[in-house]
C-alpha cells in the first residue's frame, strides 16, 4: 500500500529528485506539464509533506486511523491529478517584481489542499521553496541517478 511511503527510507531518493526539481520548476516558464500514474503521485504527495497523518497506519491502531488523511482510494483515484499554481501578486507601489511577489497553492483532485510548509491553502512562494531545500541540501543528484555496472559474465 501506497501508505507505507512515509515509512520506509527507501523512498527518499525518489522524495528528492522531485522537490530537488521543485526549485526550479517556476524559473520563468509560463507553465510545466508532467504526467505519471497512481504510482507517481503517491510519492509525490509524501515529499510534498501533502496527507501526512500524526502517526503511521499500522496492524495495531487500524480502528484508530480509520479518519486518517492518507488514504490511497480517496486521494490516488483513477484520473488522479496535482496542481501547483504560482501566482504574481501585483503591488501598485512597486517598480521591481521580485519572488516576494508569488504566493503558491496546492489543487489535489481539483480540490485547494493546505500546503505544510505554512499550514494554509495560499503560501508565499519564497516560504515553500524554503520549507522544501531543507529536504535536499547535501543530496547529491548524480549519485542518486547513477547506475552501477555489474560484470557477471
Amino acid at each position: 500500500s501506497l501508505w507505507k511511503l512515509y515509512l520506509f527510507n527507501i523512498m527518499h531518493n525518489e522524495r528528492f529528485l522531485f522537490l530537488t526539481h521543485f526549485h526550479h520548476l517556476f524559473s520563468g516558464e509560463s507553465a510545466a506539464f508532467y504526467f505519471g500514474h497512481a504510482e507517481t503521485l503517491g510519492p509525490l504527495y509524501t515529499a510534498l509533506g501533502l496527507f501526512n497523518d500524526s502517526q503511521p497506519l499500522k496492524h495495531d491502531n487500524f480502528k484508530e486511523m480509520k479518519n486518517r488523511t492518507f488514504r490511497s482510494s480517496k486521494i490516488l483515484p483513477f484520473s488522479a491529478n496535482i496542481a501547483l499554481v504560482l501566482y504574481k501578486c501585483d503591488h501598485p507601489d512597486s517598480r521591481a517584481s521580485s519572488t516576494n511577489d508569488f504566493v503558491l497553492r496546492f489543487w489535489v483532485n481539483e480540490q485547494p489542499v493546505k500546503i505544510p510548509a505554512c499550514n494554509d491553502y495560499v503560501c508565499r512562494y519564497n516560504d515553500v521553496k524554503e520549507s522544501y531545500y531543507q529536504h535536499t541540501e547535501g543530496c547529491d543528484f548524480k549519485k542518486v541517478c547513477s547506475v552501477q555496472e555489474h560484470d557477471e559474465l
